[in-house]
Formats: C-alpha cells, structure tokens, sequence
C-alpha cells in the first residue's frame, strides 16, 4: 500500500527544502526572520554570532549559527546545511506548534 500523497507543504518543510537548495545564499536578516516565523527565539552573542532557541519546543536544547562580519552577510554554507539538519530532526513537533 502506498502512502497517500502530501497536498501541502508545511513552513518548516519549505524552508528546509530552500535551505538544501540554496545553501550559499542565505543572508543573516533573512535567516532570522525565517527561523522567527517557525517561533524560534535568535539571541546575538558576540560578534555576528547567533543563538537559537524554542520556548515551545519541549526538548530541544538550541542550536547557533555565525553570521559573519559586515552588514547582512551571507551565513556560511556549512551553518546552512547544519540549520538544514536540526529542523528536519524537529519538523513533526514544529509543524504540530506552526499549524
């Protein structure tokens, strides 16, 4: 029996699938207001450092990505693929709290 087919595609999937596929050209701005959307919580630590967290998301300890030097520079691809990874680890619980 073969699953039935998926009509929709969640928040958190689509930003997963833009994130597989663009790994290089994502911005800082629009990495945190992306993950903002999904309820994360950025926090800066540092220079161009990020930390993230989810006051919802029972379990999840946070994760951080480092946005570089200079007025929104691209996030390096290898925090991309890391952001990538965490969400796709979390996407049933992020879908059940974003609807």
């Amino acid at each position: 029996m073969s699953k039935p087919h998926k009509m929709t595609t969640s928040a958190v999937e689509a930003l997963i699938a833009d994130l597989k596929k663009n790994p290089a050209g994502w911005r800082c701005k629009d990495m945190c207001r992306a993950l903002e959307r999904l309820q994360f919580t950025i926090r800066p630590v540092g220079s161009g450092h990020k930390v993230v967290s989810h006051a919802k998301l029972a379990g999840f300890t946070g994760t951080n990505f480092d946005c570089g030097h200079g007025k929104d520079p691209l996030i390096k691809p290898a925090y991309i693929r890391k952001l990538a990874s965490v969400l796709e680890k979390w996407q049933d619980k992020l879908d059940a709290i974003n609807g």
